[in-house]
């Protein structure tokens, strides 16, 4: 990439599919595991694999998850690909990650807890998720109200208790948004 120019890529997403073509996944995989590639195409190939749901890619979707040096932004589009096109396999390996990640963008959890709970994730695993999920940008999906409607419908009584001391232990990280006189603080990363 030194020495040349630099020219934007625009394209039609949907249009772009098109070109989501299984033969084309060795090639698609190496731009993307490639870190020198610039961000945009990147972001191109993560789009080709979405909107033509190509799983044949999911390999370095992995693998770029699993990868605390990719940025947030490189694994959210991991996370959405996974999300869009995983396989029984795939979920399998990605439950592996995520449950072995010291952190994670709360839009990566947030997808994880959307689509591997609870064939894939223990209600245990689900909230480790939610302690471990960070902010890295505004507007995040509500990791806390997914994770509440999921462990309506999954969770086990005898796990109550053991959730219960889990979530009042994140409510307690700092830091805290600030609290008027009188009231519990709440911290930033879990509100």
């Amino acid at each position: 990439n030194q020495g040349r120019e630099y020219a934007w890529l625009s394209a039609d997403e949907d249009a772009a599919a098109r070109f989501a073509d299984p033969a084309l996944a060795p090639e698609i995989s190496s731009i993307l595991l490639n870190q020198q590639t610039p961000r945009d195409l990147r972001e191109t190939m993560f789009m080709l694999i979405i909107r033509g749901k190509l799983s044949a890619c999911l390999d370095a979707a992995l693998r770029i998850l699993a990868d605390s040096t990719e940025t947030d932004t490189m694994r959210n589009y991991a996370g959405i690909a996974l999300r869009d096109c995983a396989l029984p396999e795939h979920k399998r390996r990605w439950a592996e990650i995520v449950v072995q990640a010291p952190t994670l963008p709360m839009s990566v959890a947030h997808a994880a807890v959307e689509e591997l709970l609870p064939e894939f994730l223990t209600d245990q695993a689900a909230l480790d998720l939610l302690m471990k999920a960070r902010n890295t940008r505004r507007n995040q999906p509500e990791l806390p109200q997914l994770l509440s409607t999921k462990l309506q419908s999954a969770l086990r009584p005898e796990h109550c208790g053991a959730l219960l001391a889990r979530l009042i232990q994140r409510l307690r990280q700092e830091p805290h948004f600030p609290a008027e006189r009188g009231q519990l603080p709440i911290s930033q990363e879990f509100g």
